[in-house]
């Protein structure tokens, strides 16, 4: 339930414990959870798939949330409509797995969910889905799949979360995010944003196809990128003729201490402001922007394989590091000279 009293919008007249932020259910002065048995009844039966909802300040149970999708199921899945499930309360957490939201963007902006959120296999399928200011406890999204783009900005996880084998046709945006727990991310988008996220717990992100912005990311925890080696259905449709790897185009601003990179592209990438670059670890085969003409790179073997490269602190697109940690010279690099 939300936080404003009164609601901006006409809710429940439900007063008993408390006064409810509940939106009216048709014609009627209650909220799905305080309808009369009857009335519940005859709405959800009046229910079809593809049926817009509109729940927004309700508080929703494990119960109440199982008959509403039993309403909308056709060939095994539920099917939404347009959905506002916005200021929520999910007392018991939600499942929400394998749902298909086919209208316009679905809508759970600062919804809380105590318990554990499962959105596995849910399709969004003909836009994005709004989990802006949304409270988690533990919640898994395995396989989910957006066609728009998926915003979890502001959202706070106190538990686990894992973002898995999911395909966002356009942005996975985690900027201003809290990860209070483990969290791992393997995901196919057009670009991840991360500006202000906090990480306080390990982190793993495995992505394809994205553009990686970290500026102003608090990482206080072992934090890891990589290329996901998983190839998923949408991608053939979404991203066709687009390479899958993962292109971190800026760490400025974030202090890299606890940051491990692995075949990453970091020929763009922006390292203004960015602290302890010295720690930034790098593995595989890692790709930098060619240095200007006139620029020598020197490098050699030290304290057991440390590639060292001498660079002018002020290049284009930010101030490049001046010391690379490497098992091989940068891309493009010529060989030793003394």
């Amino acid at each position: 339930m939300t936080s404003l009293w009164p609601p901006p919008w006409l809710h429940c007249d439900e007063t008993t414990p408390d006064p409810c932020s509940g939106t009216p259910i048709g014609t009627h002065t209650k909220c799905l959870a305080h309808l009369v048995p009857a009335d519940r009844a005859a709405y959800l039966a009046g229910l079809a798939p593809g049926a817009d909802i509109n729940v927004r300040g309700t508080r929703i149970t494990a119960t109440l949330l199982r008959q509403l999708l039993a309403a909308v199921r056709v060939a095994g899945r539920p099917r939404l409509g347009k959905a506002d499930f916005s200021h929520v309360d999910f007392p018991d957490g939600a499942d929400f797995i394998n749902v298909d939201f086919s209208g316009s963007d679905a809508d759970f902006y600062l919804a809380s969910f105590t318990g554990f959120a499962c959105f596995n296999g849910s399709h969004f399928t003909r836009g994005g889905v709004n989990f802006h200011d949304t409270t988690f406890s533990d919640a898994a999204f395995l396989g989910m799949v957006v066609n728009g783009t998926a915003t979890f900005l502001g959202s706070r996880f106190s538990g686990d979360a894992r973002i898995e084998h999911v395909t966002c046709r356009q942005v996975l945006a985690l900027s201003n995010a809290k990860f209070g727990g483990p969290t791992r991310i393997d995901a196919a988008a057009e670009r991840v944003m991360c500006h202000q996220t906090r990480w306080d717990a390990t982190a793993s992100l495995a992505l394809r196809y994205a553009d990686l912005d970290l500026t102003g990311a608090i990482i206080t925890q072992p934090f890891a990128v990589s290329v996901s080696p998983f190839a998923r259905p949408a991608e053939t449709a979404w991203f066709s003729g687009s390479s899958p790897d993962v292109r971190v185009v800026s760490l400025a601003s974030t202090d890299a201490t606890h940051v491990l990179l692995t075949d990453v592209d970091l020929r763009n990438c922006r390292f203004t402001g960015a602290a302890h670059l010295d720690l930034l670890r790098l593995e595989g085969s890692t790709r930098f922007a060619c240095p200007p003409a006139g620029v020598h790179w020197r490098w050699g073997c030290q304290d057991g394989g440390l590639v060292v490269a001498y660079l002018p602190r002020n290049m284009p697109g930010g101030s490049h590091r001046p010391r690379v940690e490497a098992g091989a010279p940068p891309h493009n690099a010529p060989g030793p000279h003394a």
